[in-house]
């Protein structure tokens, strides 16, 4: 049977996740960096951030899933 979220995922904190998005949310910033300093009103730093918020957006959800355990073979 399916289990509700809260029976199936085990309590406590992950310090290996959180370091793997604490990296990611530095890497994104980072990568912002040249966007604000040519000015976020051209269009290549208005590109940059659009995309930097994208690839954020998909890795909050990765990391979110992340914590799940993926089901059996048999079980799918």
């Amino acid at each position: 049977m399916a289990e509700s979220r809260e029976e199936g995922r085990k309590g406590g904190f992950d310090p290996l996740i959180a370091t793997a998005a604490a990296f990611f949310v530095l890497a994104v910033a980072l990568a912002a960096v040249p966007a604000f300093k040519s000015g976020a009103a051209t269009v290549a730093g208005m590109l940059l951030l659009a995309g930097l918020a994208g690839v954020a957006f998909i890795g909050l959800i990765a990391f979110r899933n992340a914590a799940r355990d993926a089901p059996a073979a048999g079980e799918a």
